[in-house]
């Protein structure tokens, strides 16, 4: 009888890391769909990648295709990485944008010098005030 393993989630960014090839990560942003009109403070990107093993000064997030700053990274209760956009730098990406969804990447190097990186997509809403 043959055994196969399958690899996956963890066990393949392990593999990766090991490796040293570049890693692809899953990555949820948080809120899911951004009203251009609210008054919030941030974008929150979580990444499923250990928080220790990533050198924070590599990170680079876009949205829409243009760089938006990093402002604050900790790590989650499973010990992920969470980045923190400004809400105010990301709707200023966004001022041409009527509605619909766009892409969000974030990426960069771990501390043996692995890349990794992962993409979303958030809605983007113009709901006026009341």
């Amino acid at each position: 009888m043959r055994k196969v393993f399958v690899l996956g989630g963890p066990w393949l960014l392990l593999l990766a890391l090991f490796a040293g090839t570049a890693a692809g990560v899953d990555i949820v942003v948080a809120p899911h769909t951004i009203n251009l009109a609210s008054n919030g403070q941030c974008v929150t990107i979580h990444i499923d990648i250990p928080y220790v093993v990533v050198d924070r000064g590599s990170l680079d997030a876009t949205v829409n295709g243009v760089g938006v700053a990093v402002a604050s990274t900790k790590a989650d209760d499973c010990g992920d990485l969470v980045v923190k956009l400004s809400l105010a730098e990301v709707k200023d990406v966004l001022e041409n944008v009527d509605s619909g969804p766009v892409p969000v990447t974030v990426g960069g190097v771990t501390l043996d010098g692995v890349s990794f990186g992962g993409a979303s997509t958030v809605n983007v809403v113009r709901t006026p005030k009341r």
